[in-house]
């Protein structure tokens, strides 16, 4: 099977049992002290979303269950939140209460936004958009952005206390990893693992202005623009 079907497949089943990851409970509890060294990044970055004032209309790529969106509606006038997965947008929608963000479900490779944002946030996305889909996907972004306008973006970086026990790290040499839900059911997905480095350099090629960090060994964290 397609690994982006696949893809969607295991998001959509995982809708559930995802935030486990974020909790640090079940399959992701990594101890005591790599359980904090997880939290901790966390409010690292959420720290630095705050520093960066995601104002006006902001488009959220792929909100999962919500543990960005709920951020971005504090700052945001309004947030319109993209997802594939119809159960994800269920969690989310329970878990952020903000009147001002709107949800829609669409499959994020053929997206074509219909208006323009201040702001495109995406959070643990990126990693997912395969190497050969890549321009087409930073050409979509561009066309959704205000002149001016700023994009941000968060991902993991290859930490093997991140990841779920049971799941393998993989080694550099493919971007398909497999993934397991808690019933033991399997999936391929597609899972790039950038460094504040490579991403810098693939944007560039790309047309795009990147600066990226990372945070404490768990997080990038990017800043991305249009290079006109």
């Amino acid at each position: 099977m397609d690994p982006l079907i696949e893809q969607s497949y295991y998001y959509n089943e995982r809708a559930s049992e995802y935030d486990e990851c974020f909790e640090r409970i079940g399959r992701y509890d990594r101890g005591d002290e790599n359980n904090r060294r997880w939290l901790d990044a966390v409010q690292a970055v959420r720290a630095e979303i705050d520093a960066f004032r995601p104002t006006g209309n902001v488009l959220e790529l792929a909100p999962g269950t919500g543990n960005w969106t709920w951020q971005l509606s504090k700052h945001a006038d309004r947030v319109v939140a993209v997802d594939f997965s119809e159960s994800m947008l269920h969690v989310c929608r329970q878990k952020v209460k903000s009147r001002n963000v709107e949800y829609l479900q669409a499959d994020i490779f053929s997206f074509q936004p219909s208006e323009q944002f201040d702001t495109i946030f995406f959070g643990l996305w990126i990693s997912h958009v395969p190497k050969e889909k890549a321009a087409d996907f930073w050409a979509m972004v561009a066309s959704a952005l205000k002149s001016g306008g700023r994009v941000l973006f968060v991902d993991t970086l290859p930490n093997p206390i991140i990841t779920a026990h049971d799941h393998e790290m993989p080694n550099g040499s493919t971007e398909i990893e497999r993934r397991k839900l808690n019933d033991g059911r399997s999936f391929q997905i597609v899972k790039r693992y950038f460094t504040p480095t490579s991403i810098q350099m693939e944007l560039e090629l790309l047309g795009w202005k990147c600066s990226a960090k990372s945070i404490d060994d768990c997080f990038l964290f990017a800043t991305a623009e249009p290079d006109t």
